[in-house]
């Protein structure tokens, strides 16, 4: 089971009162200011493939800036090692190579793919399509 983590990066996992507390809340992992700029699909990156749970102090660090951007201040600001902050993102599926070299269409192809599984897993059943002709044109590539 994944672990959840608070805004504050403390390793203390999501409870009612730190969600409450630390005012959580989904948003873009890759900034919709960002992606705009870009150009990008709408459909993928306001996708709940693009979406964690973060607080509003975390958010306000996310900006419309690059991933590459605002994981880097996060680290130099809250003190923390790559690994450590790494090892947050993981635990909420999140791709962290494609992240951190703002590789927005490997990291939906691949988070997508690890969502999709987590819920194979979760219900016991396989989920047909991943390999469709739909999902190829969507993601460049069969989600296997």
């Amino acid at each position: 089971m994944s672990r959840k983590w608070n805004s504050k990066t403390t390793g203390t996992p999501i409870d009612l009162n730190t969600y409450f507390n630390n005012a959580v809340d989904i948003h873009h992992i890759f900034p919709r200011a960002w992606c705009e700029k870009e150009n990008l699909p709408r459909e993928k990156w306001n996708s709940v493939v693009n979406k964690a749970p973060l607080a509003a102090g975390t958010n306000r660090y996310i900006g419309g800036h690059a991933p590459s951007t605002y994981l880097a201040r996060i680290q130099r600001d809250k003190k923390m090692e790559a690994g450590t902050l790494d090892s947050f993102l993981k635990s909420h599926s999140i791709p962290v190579e494609q992240l951190r070299g703002d590789q927005f269409d490997d990291f939906i192809r691949l988070r997508a793919n690890a969502l999709l599984s987590l819920v194979e897993v979760a219900t016991g059943k396989e989920i047909s399509g991943r390999d469709s002709q739909e999902t190829v044109n969507a993601f460049g590539r069969a989600l296997v």
